[in-house]
């Protein structure tokens, strides 16, 4: 179906979305969804992919009427599985997604980068799998990530 949308606390709910441009398959799988927080106009999906090439990380202006692929990999099949905005800066959101780690972009979604850390708190870089973020309500500067290891499966 996409992603549901609902203006009224959950009473009921809209299709705002029923696939994702260049996602051939329709970008049925969803792993999150996030809200800008200060202007729920943006919102950002972390998506699976279907083929090598197509986009993970979607990015809507218009509350989810419309969606722009915003984070490709063309080298990779890169499925997103989590994505959030820092709740006290709008600019900065983190993603998640198999095979690349940990993307931040710091222009509220529109452009990613790697973030995966450096020397002792390096992410692993072979092997990645699922992973799940979080920032800790205390301190935003301090990014929770848990990610599955395939080497041992």
């Amino acid at each position: 179906l996409g992603i549901l949308k609902s203006t009224n606390g959950g009473a009921s709910s809209t299709q705002s979305s029923s696939s994702f441009g260049d996602v051939p398959c329709g970008g049925e799988s969803i792993g999150a969804v996030a809200v800008h927080p200060t202007n729920s106009q943006i919102v950002l999906a972390a998506v699976q992919p279907c083929y090598t090439g197509t986009a993970s990380i979607f990015r809507s202006t218009n509350g989810g009427q419309t969606w722009t692929a915003v984070y490709t990999d063309s080298t990779a099949w890169v499925p997103a599985t989590a994505v959030l905005f820092d709740h006290t800066n709008g600019n900065v959101a983190y993603a998640a997604t198999y095979n690349n780690g940990l993307l931040k972009s710091l222009d509220g979604g529109v452009t990613w980068n790697p973030a995966n850390g450096t020397g002792a708190n390096a992410l692993p870089t072979a092997n990645l799998g699922r992973a799940a973020i979080a920032i800790a309500p205390s301190n935003t500067s301090i990014l929770y990530a848990a990610v599955t290891d395939f080497s041992s499966a």
